[in-house]
């Protein structure tokens, strides 16, 4: 870690030490990857079967292919609880992403949720780890990684509401209960603290709070 003053005659250095531990192992041709499901005991074949069988309820055979790859990006972003992340959960990307962003978390939970109801309920859970005492929670997490920067409105009621209706998503009481304080204090702090005007509508500061910075419009 350096302090770079300008004009400075000398650069102080610190050194740092910090332990990553690997998500991944390299593995040898026509193989798959040893991440944390396979040393569970999941193997990524037995996660396609799975979700195979469960997209043939819907009438969607055809699409093996594709469920293969979405199965993959899935299972092998799968990481376990260590650093600054307090439960097992699924990143965004184990490659280019290596973290779990608001919204994201939500469309993760949606996938695995008839399959894995409590990894589900963990991936909702994730941000509500860190609320401040206001209600908010944090734009990404990941095992080195708190992220404040930007704050996105509180869609995980959506997702919530949308997998109880279609009676993919099934909480113990407990994980009701946790993700309910969290939310409801999310809801409180956007209506308090992003509502300038007291018009009763919510305003954002920034493109990245709406998720904007996602979308085509936002980089013209």
């Amino acid at each position: 870690i350096c302090d770079v003053a300008e004009n400075a005659e000398e650069i102080p250095c610190f050194p740092a030490k910090q332990e990553i531990e690997t998500r991944m192992s390299v593995s040898k041709a026509g193989q798959e990857p040893e991440g944390w499901l396979a040393s569970s005991g999941q193997s990524l074949p037995s996660w396609q079967r799975k979700f195979e069988a469960l997209v043939r309820c819907q009438d969607a055979d055809g699409m093996k292919k594709t469920v293969d790859l979405a199965v993959y990006i899935l299972w092998s972003s799968a990481v376990r609880a260590s650093g600054f992340l307090k439960r097992d959960i699924i990143y965004s990307s184990n490659r280019d992403f290596p973290g779990i962003w608001s919204w994201d978390n939500g469309f993760i939970a949606a996938a695995v949720a008839p399959l894995f109801p409590d990894l589900a309920a963990d991936e909702l859970s994730v941000f509500f780890d860190y609320a401040s005492e206001y209600g908010q929670i944090p734009d990404s997490v990941s095992d080195t990684f708190v992220g404040w920067n930007y704050c996105k409105p509180p869609v995980t009621g959506w997702f919530l509401r949308n997998m109880e209706e279609h009676g993919t998503l099934q909480l113990t009481e407990e994980q009701r209960r946790f993700i309910y304080k969290g939310l409801s204090g999310q809801v409180n702090f956007y209506y308090r603290f992003k509502d300038m005007n007291g018009d009763g509508i919510c305003e954002y500061r920034h493109g990245n709070d709406s998720g904007q910075d996602n979308s085509t419009s936002f980089d013209v």
